[in-house]
């Protein structure tokens, strides 16, 4: 079974927002899209679990704050030395559709949590199904503009001249956008005994 999620739930979840300061790296989708994905990874420092701040310290020294949502389970087994690491992908798909219709958009969510007990972490994958009509095409900055049923105007990059040749003002395309974030926490290492 696919799990599926919202990433309104990522903004109000423990260690939801440094993924987003990972250096993404792009690459193109079959069929016309693009991919994006990217790894944080960082070491806890403090845990405040009257005020649920966490902080964190990043690889290269950076520390940073985080308020974890109440979304976020076992925050009490999260211990200074624990080691987070995070998992952000995001990928859009399109095709062209010659069928007429009105622009529309299906969108699928679900979030998994690690047990009660165990250390914080959870899964979260969002998947969005669109209609959208084309409404500006540049062969040059091989951009294609659409338009979606709530109004919103996204430019996606095409890849591929002959795909990108077959896109007109007034052509729809349907296509799928994917998000997901798997976040985990392991334990702080135990120190190394000397014999």
């Amino acid at each position: 079974m696919r799990a599926l999620c919202t990433l309104s739930l990522l903004t109000v979840s423990l260690f939801a927002t440094p993924i987003f300061a990972a250096e993404p790296a792009a690459a193109s989708v079959p069929g016309g899209g693009m991919a994006v994905s990217a790894k944080f990874e960082a070491t806890v420092v403090t845990v405040n679990l009257k005020s649920r701040k966490v902080t964190l310290r990043s690889k290269d020294g950076e520390t940073f704050d985080l308020v974890a949502g109440a979304e976020a389970r076992n925050l009490d087994n999260l211990r200074a030395g624990d080691q987070v690491s995070a998992e952000y992908f995001e990928a859009i798909a399109m095709q062209l559709k010659k069928v007429k219709g009105e622009a529309h958009t299906t969108a699928g969510a679900m979030v998994g949590r690690t047990p009660k007990g165990k250390k914080p972490g959870a899964l979260f994958e969002r998947e969005v199904q669109f209609v959208a009509d084309v409404i500006a095409v540049d062969s040059v900055k091989k951009l294609v503009t659409v338009k979606g049923a709530a109004g919103r105007i996204v430019e996606l990059k095409v890849e591929d001249p002959a795909k990108l040749a077959e896109v007109k003002v007034g052509d729809q395309v349907e296509g799928v956008f994917s998000q997901a974030l798997a976040i985990t926490v392991t334990a702080q290492a135990a120190p190394k005994t000397k014999k």
